[in-house]
């Protein structure tokens, strides 16, 4: 199991096509000049089987939560390998 915190300050490029005036808009947004920022929690799960005496592999899923805007972000499902010392 796991769970955590984490703080997002995104960069985006955006291009839109505007066609009853032919005009192409391109746009660039990030923290500095819009304030873009969010902050969230996420909690996860993972499943390992030893492969080897230091080798786990596994596979790990996590989904996101961004409490500033209360909407979850994203769920991933993610392959894993550990190394145990």
């Amino acid at each position: 199991f796991q769970a955590g915190l984490f703080y997002l300050r995104s960069n985006q490029q955006e291009i839109s096509l505007e066609n009853y005036n032919n005009l192409i808009n391109l746009a660039e947004r990030n923290y500095k000049n819009n304030g873009l920022e969010e902050g969230g929690i996420f909690v996860g799960l993972g499943y390992f089987k030893p492969i080897d005496r230091h080798f786990s592999l596994g596979i790990r899923s996590r989904v996101y939560f961004l409490i500033s805007t209360g909407t979850f972000e994203a769920v991933t499902l993610t392959p894993a390998l550990s190394y145990h010392f």
